[in-house]
Order: C-alpha cells, then structure tokens, then sequence
C-alpha cells in the first residue's frame, strides 16, 4: 500500500497481484471478470468495501473451475 498524498490519512491498494491472480482463474468464474475489470489502484476504503464481495465470489463452484 501507498500513501496517496501526505498527511492525508488515506492510502492507495495495488490490485495488480490481485489481478494477475483472477487473469489464472477459469474463464467461468465471475470473480475472474469483475477482479479484471477493476482499476489497477483502488482506494483503501474502496479496497475493503469490496474484499467481502470478493471473498463470497471466491466460495462459488466455478472458482475451482467446476460447473453445477
């Protein structure tokens, strides 16, 4: 993480690991879009807004490159 501009008290999050990760994920998994279509930066609050969204994406079959 980065400081966005001094003494501001917020702080960038790099989500390009993140994104590098979704990129090796089946093409059938959601998670895998909605990471690949976010911006390279984010936020911090923007960040931890959206992890839970991720988090219960994550759970979902098609993650595991299964279909039901």
């Amino acid at each position: 993480m980065q400081n966005a501009e001094p003494g501001c008290g917020q702080w960038k999050v790099s989500l390009r690991p993140l994104k590098q990760f979704a990129a090796k994920l089946p093409t059938s998994a959601l998670l895998r879009e909605i990471l690949l279509t976010e911006p390279d930066e984010l936020d911090s609050r923007e960040f931890l807004g959206r992890l839970p969204v991720w988090l219960q994406l994550s759970r979902r079959p098609e993650f595991f490159g299964l279909r039901y």
